[in-house]
């Protein structure tokens, strides 16, 4: 597979596709873009941080590719609404609930899901609620099923986020006391700076050495204000670490996860940006053992954490391929 070599200066423009809006029961409404409808259906799930902006370079060349690409906004995130209870705020069962609730609206009976970081719990949550939805899942550097025992008898250590928990303080920090992290944040600039880390390079251990979680060099400067936008918000950012809380505190989810009993034998693509200093390489290997029908895990060269973004050419024609029947 080889990378595409230009990039348009769409890729940062906001208004690049046309935002919908689907109102869920509670009343928030969720943001997302759509292209190429009547295709094959596939939905892109982002995580944190991150909103449908990050499949700014794949939306097009999928859809062109033949499929009808739906690509949200978790509530809370980009141009969904701020739910005004923190019940409310993204999580993987209610995030899973929402694009169900979004699929149904746009006639969607069946899909493939794709994806990354808290989105690839989303779909694996969606595919294991929904039997029959979900035919085909793409997953990359994210949240794995938590199975535990049949992950140490294949020598990987305890936790959905495996080797991240040894080595970080920002899964306590956001999951664990979001309030004061985001008090902390006194305006628009501090708390985009405080995002921003999470793009280019930041410590992820108090007195530690900055890490990355994606390539580098993988956002320029205009790249970069065009992600972070969205989260100069105080409300929308501290909404955004719902998907936190709730791996800490699941009373709080409304919508308990189901990503504990995983639909097995949903086939699926598993892909690894291998830039990644904060998600290792257990990640993609708890994903390989939870679905045994995969096909990978594939090694994505020169990207790390955010791989449509970081490499969207191997990104489309990874998913082209893997769907190629389901296309013809």
């Amino acid at each position: 597979m080889t990378e595409s070599p230009t990039v348009s200066p769409l890729e940062t423009a906001a208004d690049r596709f046309p935002v919908r809006y689907w109102t869920a029961p509670d009343g928030v409404r969720i943001a997302y873009v759509r292209r190429g409808e009547g295709g094959v259906p596939l939905v892109l799930a982002h995580g944190w941080p991150g909103s449908k902006r990050l499949f700014w370079k794949v939306v097009e060349p999928l859809a062109e590719a033949g499929f009808d690409v739906v690509a949200p906004d978790a509530r809370g995130f980009g141009d969904s609404d701020v739910p005004g209870d923190p019940a409310g705020f993204a999580d993987l069962g209610l995030s899973a609930t929402d694009l169900h609730g979004l699929l149904t609206s746009l006639g969607i009976d069946s899909c493939v899901a794709a994806g990354g970081d808290f989105g690839a719990g989303v779909v694996q949550d969606l595919a294991a609620r929904c039997p029959g939805l979900v035919r085909r899942m793409v997953l990359w550097n994210g949240v794995a099923a938590p199975l535990d025992d049949e992950y140490a008898r294949a020598g990987i250590a305890p936790g959905q986020l495996g080797e991240i928990e040894l080595i970080s303080d920002h899964l306590q920090d956001n999951g664990l006391a979001a309030d004061a992290t985001c008090a902390a944040l006194g305006s628009d600039a501090e708390r985009r700076a405080h995002v921003r880390g999470y793009l280019t390079a930041r410590a992820y251990r108090a007195g530690g050495p900055p890490l990355r979680l994606a390539a580098p060099g993988a956002f320029t400067e205009e790249e970069l204000d065009f992600q972070l936008e969205p989260f100069g918000d105080a409300a929308r950012l501290r909404a955004t670490l719902g998907y936190y809380e709730g791996l800490f505190r699941p009373e709080l989810c409304p919508v308990p996860t189901v990503l504990g009993t995983p639909a097995r034998d949903t086939e699926t693509l598993v892909l690894y940006g291998v830039e990644d200093e904060i998600v290792g390489p257990s990640l993609p290997r708890r994903h390989a053992i939870a679905y045994p029908n995969h096909v990978g895990p594939f090694l994505v060269q020169d990207s790390g954490h955010f791989v449509p973004w970081e490499a969207p050419g191997v990104f489309v024609s990874a998913v082209r391929s893997f769907a190629r029947d389901l296309l013809a």
